[in-house]
């Protein structure tokens, strides 16, 4: 299991602290480490429903949870990303 920083007193099933933010329609949050950066925007929210996207360099693997446990990290890119002009 991999360390991260806790911020509030939020928690996930089994007492992992996380840090949870609240976004609106258009708004973005930012994941940056050293060497790349990953914009996460709500595009659409719908019926119970939220449509994220996501703009991130090619070298960023991006995937489901629930593929987590049977996509090797060796495995090609299961999206296409098309940018809007």
């Amino acid at each position: 299991m991999r360390e991260s920083v806790c911020f509030g007193n939020q928690s996930l099933p089994g007492g992992a602290k996380v840090l949870v933010l609240s976004r609106k329609l258009g708004e973005s949050v930012v994941v940056s480490d050293n060497h790349n950066e990953v914009w996460i925007k709500v595009v659409r929210i719908s019926g119970g429903r939220v449509q994220i996207a996501f703009d991130a360099p090619i070298d960023v693997a991006i995937r489901r949870s629930e593929l987590l446990a049977t996509v090797p990290d060796s495995d090609p890119v299961e999206a296409v990303c098309i940018r809007p002009k």
